[in-house]
């Protein structure tokens, strides 16, 4: 089955190339994902493949612009077919030959919200052991999630140690009043995130990074 058509293709093979996908199945759903390089590696040293985990976003994080509309998680099969696109698109060519291909739930939508996403690492790390993909998850750490995160954590452990794996998170800003107003959805405190960095990282374990999204108004 295809879940998806390309309504557009936009870039630069030099820099990235942003794919525009159609749901069809369901009406008006639109969503993103992305192949970028990172000047000035080649594609033989580093790719990165940029997914979306759901259709739009519920969090309502007033910096994003995916998060006006929500219809959904995306399926594992659906996650599937942006990566499958993208690897498609490169059959012929040295990219999934990458010294590093970065995987990055970080496009559409909070990955902890979707549990297809576990599903799909694990299935990743059985099944392309042949591509050196680092999964690379962004989260605002949402509060009731934390299943999610230890599982995920299994995920790393089982198929992706060595620093094969790369967890960030969005913080935003240093403020702890700030953060609340420009995510609007209950989540870790700062020192919820701490705690559990200890019990993530691992000898060896890529280091945890820490986003924030730069605004004028931004408060630090």
């Amino acid at each position: 089955m295809v879940y998806f058509d390309v309504v557009e293709k936009k870039g630069n093979r030099d820099v990235a190339f942003v794919y525009l996908l159609k749901s069809t199945k369901d009406k008006d759903v639109l969503i993103e994902c992305v192949e970028s390089l990172d000047p000035p590696f080649p594609p033989s040293e580093k790719w990165v493949i940029t997914l979306s985990s759901q259709k739009g976003c519920p969090a309502g994080c007033v910096f994003c612009d995916a998060s006006y509309y929500f219809k959904g998680n995306l399926s594992k099969e659906e996650l599937f077919e942006q990566l499958n696109l993208i690897l498609e698109n490169h059959k012929n060519d040295e990219y999934p030959k990458s010294k590093k291909i970065k995987l990055h739930l970080a496009r559409m939508g909070e990955p902890s919200f979707n549990d297809n996403v576990l599903a799909f690492l694990s299935e990743v790390g059985k099944n392309f052991q042949e591509i050196n993909f680092i999964p690379s998850i962004a989260t605002i750490a949402p509060r009731g999630r934390e299943d999610w995160f230890y599982k995920l954590k299994e995920i790393k452990d089982n198929f992706f140690s060595q620093g094969r794996f790369q967890l960030q998170f969005s913080l935003n800003t240093t403020d702890e009043n700030e953060r609340e107003k420009i995510m609007p959805v209950k989540k870790w405190s700062f020192s919820d995130i701490s705690k559990f960095g200890d019990f993530w990282l691992k000898e060896n374990d890529r280091l945890i990074t820490l986003n924030f999204a730069l605004g004028k108004k931004a408060v630090f």
